[in-house]
């Protein structure tokens, strides 16, 4: 069975581009310079119910809708887009079905970066394709048009499933949660209004990989699929 497609930001490490992030790094291990602050990965993923895609206060509108306006060339737009996403997610907090949550403390900033590196290898893994990567400010897609494969009887009405993918490591984060766990309703609250507040100190952003499916207007995401497709999310109690 064909994976769902997704679109994803690749920046500071996603979206500012992963040459930026590079960049980035290299010049944070080459300094001399004391012990950067722990630094805190964080993955967070969410599963939505939808019932109106097409309605311009979806959460998947919200997030075609700061995907088009971000600028992913700045520390700042970066810091907003990932700000904008937990808040956008937290005002739809009464559709989100199901969550999972991971953090993971580094004191060396090296080690943070290859554990977010696993991360998003592994997320970005689950996907077949992906139909729309933003890099440097440049939109690459994708021309994968699989809806020429489908029958007119096949096309999908306007509900949906939504699953979105938070990945980012953050200098001094207030985040405390222990590692895999089962979020509450009231957790992921906290989670999210964290992720939020802490992207907007000065530099504390170092990486952030947002995915989402689906995007293809044609494709759907059913609750079946978001049980197999990713195991690791556990019903909000």
């Amino acid at each position: 069975r064909k994976r769902r497609r997704t679109k994803i930001f690749v920046g500071a490490a996603v979206f500012a581009g992963i040459a930026v992030t590079v960049l980035k790094r290299d010049l944070l291990l080459s300094r001399s310079s004391p012990p950067s602050p722990p630094s805190t990965v964080i993955l967070v993923q969410v599963a939505m119910n939808v019932a109106n895609r097409d309605s311009s206060t979806s959460i998947l509108s919200t997030l075609d809708r700061l995907a088009d306006i971000t600028d992913t060339e700045t520390q700042e737009g970066l810091q907003s887009l990932t700000s904008d996403v937990a808040l956008a997610i937290l005002r739809k907090k009464s559709s989100i079905v199901s969550a999972y949550a991971t953090t993971e403390q580094f004191e060396k900033l090296d080690d943070a970066y290859r554990s977010y590196d696993r991360l998003s290898i592994e997320e970005r893994g689950k996907f077949e394709y992906e139909s729309r990567s933003k890099y440097g400010n440049k939109d690459l897609v994708v021309d994968f048009d699989l809806r020429k494969e489908k029958k007119k009887d096949e096309i999908n009405p306007n509900a949906t499933m939504a699953v979105i993918t938070m990945i980012l490591t953050v200098i001094k984060s207030t985040i405390d949660i222990e590692k895999d766990t089962i979020l509450t309703t009231g957790q992921l609250e906290e989670l999210l209004s964290k992720i939020a507040s802490d992207v907007k100190s000065p530099d504390a952003l170092q990486d952030v990989e947002i995915l989402w499916t689906p995007t293809d207007r044609d494709d759907t995401v059913t609750a079946e699929e978001v049980a197999a497709d990713f195991p690791d999310l556990n019903l909000l109690t």
